[in-house]
């Protein structure tokens, strides 16, 4: 039997392509904290398959807070100056920051209302009372977050968590998010300092192996920057990412009788193990199992 194509057919299909495309798109969503509970309703946890799905966890103005939630370890992050990166150790992934604003990015703790159990509880508060900023934070002024190590075709949501951190203020904060994991831009405005803690997510299958996130300042007004909290990158599938070498180890002379040591630093996961090699062979005994997805290991020899 012979099918003819028609044209109105055809449309039909490429119609049909097209929708099963967009379930691909990125998709923003955002979600209101409860002051009570906060916790439970981050999204955060360990319980979808293994801590293996989330790439970063970072809270930034690190120093405010370094500990979990839901049993997810936040990594303390604080910004310096204009541009800086850094992969995190306790999942692997890398990211960087970078800011048009002269005085690059700066950190800060506390924030108005000085209360934040009436914004949120539990460990996520603890999270949200430090923030790092833009220095001076001129019209138009924006920082681009950018996020390694993703699989293209996989599925991931990237989670920006924020709260108000002034009240009475004129003109407030808004802020415009242009989120690129898919190779096209999904854009949102909101105001960060209308009261409360949210986080937005964005859903997306990524196009490569990077996503970013750039915040714009669009209050028309210096010194009303976003204020970047905390963020999570997460798999939507128990991924694995292949361990990756931070610093070779380097060679050296020492006197005879004397001893060298030669260490490396990595990073997985999966939980790293090391194994010391000595003319293609290895080294009896010269091995360790690590605790944690990053570390730095040693090992000591004597120079004859």
């Amino acid at each position: 039997m012979t099918t003819i194509l028609t044209p109105k057919f055809a449309l039909a299909v490429l119609l049909s392509l097209l929708a099963t495309a967009s379930i691909r798109a990125g998709a923003i969503a955002v979600v209101a904290l409860p002051a009570t509970g906060t916790d439970a309703a981050t999204g955060i946890n360990s319980t979808i398959g293994t801590n293996t799905n989330y790439l970063c966890v970072l809270a930034f103005a690190g120093s405010a807070f370094s500990g979990a939630v839901n049993g997810i370890n936040f990594t303390p992050v604080n910004l310096d100056g204009a541009t800086q990166s850094g992969y995190d150790p306790n999942y692997g992934g890398t990211w960087t920051a970078s800011t048009t604003d002269s005085l690059g990015f700066k950190d800060v703790t506390g924030g108005s209302p000085a209360n934040l159990n009436t914004q949120a509880n539990g460990n996520m508060a603890f999270v949200l009372t430090g923030a790092s900023y833009l220095g001076v934070a001129p019209v138009a002024t924006t920082a681009t977050l950018n996020f390694g190590y993703l699989t293209p075709g996989a599925l991931y949501s990237l989670r920006y968590y924020y709260r108000q951190w002034d009240t009475g203020d004129s003109p407030t904060r808004p802020v415009q998010f242009i989120f690129n994991g898919d190779g096209s831009n999904a854009t949102f405005q909101t105001d960060e300092d209308i009261g409360g803690a949210y986080y937005i997510e964005y859903d997306f299958t990524a196009a490569s192996n990077t996503v970013s996130l750039v915040l714009t300042d669009e209050s028309g007004i210096a010194n009303y920057g976003p204020m970047i909290y905390a963020i999570t990158l997460q798999s939507a599938t128990p991924v694995s990412l292949a361990p990756v070498i931070r610093t070779q180890p380097a060679g050296g002379t020492n006197a005879p009788g004397a001893s060298f040591d030669f260490s490396v630093a990595a990073s997985g996961p999966p939980l790293l193990a090391y194994q010391w090699y000595k003319d293609g062979g290895a080294i009896a005994g010269a091995t360790i199992v690590m605790l944690g997805y990053a570390g730095v290991v040693f090992y000591r020899v004597a120079v004859y």
